[in-house]
């Protein structure tokens, strides 16, 4: 499962890579983006768990530099949540047993804003996050024997993840983006708002 999302993360980068060439910028030094998103196959979890709450995304970009004939960067605050659990499993008390596990994450991102399309409605960008997630682990049953148990732990670990996307230029204010990543979830899309 791992190997075969690594592997489509791969393609997708190399396929941007192919395109890649320097023409007018559509992001810029001084730009202020806001980015509010929602995933599609979360990176913690296995092809065994179902997504309660899919992994759900918010942003904010400042650009901080343009490198001439080249692209420019921005930077911003990140943070994410989402929770899974498994299917419900019957237990030897014949009542369910079942795990949940969630997710939130707090960190900041860096993207590198590079124009392939030669199209200003359109902004290509590629970048790193690097963050902190909160983890919640929690076993649950309904036995009928001893009514139930539930067990709860908490954790935490650093996160890092690498991401390519683009931006649609639907009016002055708003956009839409697609993004493909390996760390967090491999597809996110969302809207997008121009706040400067």
């Amino acid at each position: 499962m791992m190997q075969t999302k690594l592997r489509s993360f791969s393609l997708m980068l190399a396929f941007v890579g192919m395109f890649f060439s320097a023409s007018a910028q559509t992001f810029k030094s001084g730009d202020q983006h806001l980015h509010l998103g929602v995933g599609f196959v979360n990176w913690y979890y296995s092809s065994s768990y179902f997504g309660i709450v899919p992994p759900v995304t918010a942003s904010y970009e400042i650009g901080i530099a343009d490198l001439d004939g080249v692209g420019s960067i921005g930077v911003g605050p990140f943070v994410g949540f989402s929770t899974a659990r498994t299917k419900k499993y019957d237990d030897f008390q014949g009542g369910k047993y079942w795990w949940r596990y969630s997710y939130a994450t707090v960190g900041a991102r860096g993207a590198f804003h590079f124009d392939i399309l030669d199209d200003d409605r359109f902004d290509t960008y590629a970048g790193l996050m690097l963050g902190f997630t909160i983890s919640n682990y929690s076993y649950e049953s309904s036995g009928n024997v001893t009514g139930g148990y539930t067990y709860n732990a908490d954790g935490g670990f650093f996160t890092r993840a690498l991401f390519g996307g683009i931006r649609y230029k639907a009016s002055e204010k708003l956009r839409f983006f697609g993004e493909v990543g390996y760390g967090y979830s491999l597809l996110n899309v969302g809207i997008d708002f121009k706040i400067k």
